[in-house]
This record gives C-alpha cells, structure tokens and sequence, in this order.
C-alpha cells in the first residue's frame, strides 16, 4: 500500500496579522497647472507682456487643446483681423 502524506493548516485569524501602519500623508498645493504655460503677463506697470513663440504654437495645437481658442483670437487681434463684434450684424 502506498503511504499518502496528509497536511493540515491551521487557521489564521485576522488577530495573527500584523497591526496596519497609519502614515502621515503630506498634501502640496498645485498652484500653477501642469501643461498650461501663461501666454501673456501683465506688468506691475499694466504692460502686457506676450510669448508670442508660444501662442503661435498653440493657435495651432491640436483641435480641444484648453488655450487654442484663446491663442488664435490673440494672433487676429496681432494682425489686424478683429473687428467689433457690433459691425458683425
């Protein structure tokens, strides 16, 4: 007759587990967000400053980019191409 081996486990408990560490979480502040570059700065002066690399970039961005909209108007405005919104109707 072949032996068979019998193994038995005892159970375990939640108790047996080792205590859960609690660790201090640290919250930062985001103030700037990440992916949006200012296109323009105003001046302590009321000067207003522009990267106008950078709108040039994302007047042509990818349709939905955040600043898209923001970034043609300005490039219009630059060229001559706005006009009053009244002259429209």
């Amino acid at each position: 007759m072949v032996g068979a081996a019998v193994m038995m486990t005892a159970p375990v408990f939640a108790q047996d587990n080792p205590p859960i560490v609690q660790r201090p979480v640290t919250t930062e502040r985001i103030v700037r967000p990440a992916g949006n570059p200012e296109l323009y700065e105003v001046g302590i002066n009321g000067i207003v400053y522009v990267d106008w690399k950078l709108v040039a970039t994302m007047a042509s961005a990818p349709r939905g980019h955040p600043q898209q909209a923001v970034a043609q108007m300005m490039l219009a405005v630059r060229d001559g191409k706005s006009k009053d919104l009244s002259e429209r109707r």
